[in-house]
């Protein structure tokens, strides 16, 4: 399910580049001349889209941090009780704020870097211990 996850994230993610790079420049094009209503409904309309569908990509990637760490937790991997425990904890933290940015955004600029940066800095410590501990 952590894998089914990972793939619906970076789908999303594909397809909010996939949006992005072809929309928005050529509505950048038609708001360089006069101003008109329709055109800026449709480039707040694009830039939106991309913004929530930024945010459940994102989830989707915490939830998946969180079922991984729950089958580390089963598998008894060579992790400590701390580094997994943090897994789940970290990855719910990083959820509810995605959670509460999609109702409040004016909220995000405090809460995402709070509760998104520890499941960031979890993943980069995983790929590091991971990566390194095969190398040797």
């Amino acid at each position: 399910m952590a894998a089914a996850l990972c793939y619906i994230s970076l789908c999303l993610w594909i397809m909010i580049l996939t949006t992005e790079l072809t929309i928005l420049p050529v509505l950048g094009a038609e708001m360089k001349r006069p101003y008109d209503v329709y055109i800026a409904a449709v480039w707040k309309a694009a830039f939106s889209f991309g913004l929530l569908a930024g945010y459940f990509a994102v989830a989707c990637s915490w939830l998946a941090i969180i079922l991984y760490g729950c089958a580390m937790k089963k598998s008894g991997h060579r992790f400590s009780n701390w580094f997994t425990n943090g897994t789940i904890f970290f990855g719910l933290l990083g959820f509810i704020g995605i959670i509460v940015t999609c109702f409040s955004f004016h909220l995000g600029y405090v809460i995402l870097p709070l509760t998104s940066g520890p499941v960031f800095l979890w993943t980069m410590w995983l790929g590091y211990r991971a990566g390194f501990a095969n190398i040797r």
